[in-house]
């Protein structure tokens, strides 16, 4: 398998051919009960209806299409649901679904489902910077000070 989630077999690979791949066909089994989409945006995350309390219990996703022009969402339920949308999209899927600071949700006209009361949920999207790394390579004609020519 892989061991970075990054590179395997020597080669640059995305999640699923590093990670999901190689588990996958480790437990074959797990094909049948796993779908996979592409091409579809998460809008938010959907909560158990019977849940008196707002927990974490999530039952489902609402998605739209990308490229989709027409605005056409659709939802899709299941009896897990993972969340792993990345260190950008995970933050903000959370805050499109009513979790986070109760004063920042309503300004963008989002109903709390799970508010900060006892801060717990109040660092949601907060702190998130981007780190934009550019790599400049320059050939000298003469060595540098850093001896590597």
């Amino acid at each position: 398998g892989c061991e970075c989630g990054y590179r395997y077999r020597y080669r640059r690979v995305n999640y699923f051919e590093g990670i999901l791949k190689p588990f996958l066909d480790r437990n074959p089994h797990l094909k049948k009960v796993i779908r996979f989409m592409t091409g579809v945006f998460a809008e938010r995350l959907l909560f158990d209806q019977d849940d008196a309390v707002p927990r974490l219990s999530i039952k489902g996703v609402q998605c739209s299409r990308v490229g989709d022009e027409d605005g056409t969402v659709f939802s899709i339920r299941a009896k897990h649901v993972v969340l792993s949308a990345g260190a950008i999209l995970t933050p903000l899927l959370l805050l499109a679904s009513g979790i986070g600071e109760e004063g920042e949700l309503r300004k963008e006209g989002i109903e709390p489902r799970l508010v900060g009361k006892d801060n717990r949920w109040c660092g949601v999207g907060k702190r998130l910077c981007d780190h934009v790394v550019t790599a400049c390579v320059f050939l000298t004609l003469r060595p540098t000070a850093s001896g590597n020519g």
